[in-house]
C-alpha cells in the first residue's frame, strides 16, 4: 500500500518538475529574445548617433567653405528617419516579448495593463 502512495507522490513530483522546467525554459527563451532585441536597439541608436555626427561635420564644412550644404545631408537625414522607425519597431517587438507597453510621452517601459506611466504619469494607450 505504501508503494502505491509513494508512486502517486512521485508522479505528482514528476509533473511539478516538468511544469517548472517548462516555465523556466520559456522564461529563458523570452530573456534571450529580449536581450537580442535590446542589442539591436542599441545598435540602431549608435548608428543614429553616427549619422548625427556626420551631418554636423558636413554642415560645419559647408559653413567653413561658405557654400550650401550638400545633398548628402538630406540623404543622412533620411537614413536617420529610417533608423528611428526601425528602432520603434524593435521597441514594439520588445514590449510584446516582455509583455510591457511603452509610454508615448517619455518612452518608459510599463507593465501591460497599466493605465498610467510609472515614470511620468501620462495616460497609457
Amino acid at each position: 500500500m505504501s508503494d502505491i502512495k509513494n508512486s502517486g507522490f512521485f508522479n505528482q513530483f514528476v509533473k511539478a518538475a516538468r511544469s517548472t522546467t517548462s516555465t523556466v525554459s520559456k522564461k529563458t527563451g523570452e530573456f534571450v529574445e529580449a536581450t537580442k532585441i535590446k542589442v539591436a536597439i542599441a545598435d540602431c541608436e549608435n548608428e543614429i548617433d553616427a549619422l548625427y555626427i556626420d551631418i554636423g561635420k558636413l554642415v560645419y564644412q559647408a559653413f567653413s567653405d561658405n557654400t550650401e550644404p550638400s545633398e548628402t545631408i538630406n540623404e543622412k537625414c533620411a537614413q536617420i528617419s529610417e533608423k528611428l522607425l526601425q528602432k520603434d519597431e524593435l521597441k514594439a517587438k520588445l514590449a510584446t516579448v516582455k509583455d510591457t507597453v511603452f509610454c508615448s510621452s517619455c518612452g518608459a517601459s510599463n507593465q501591460a495593463g497599466s493605465q498610467f506611466c510609472s515614470s511620468c504619469g501620462s495616460k497609457l494607450q
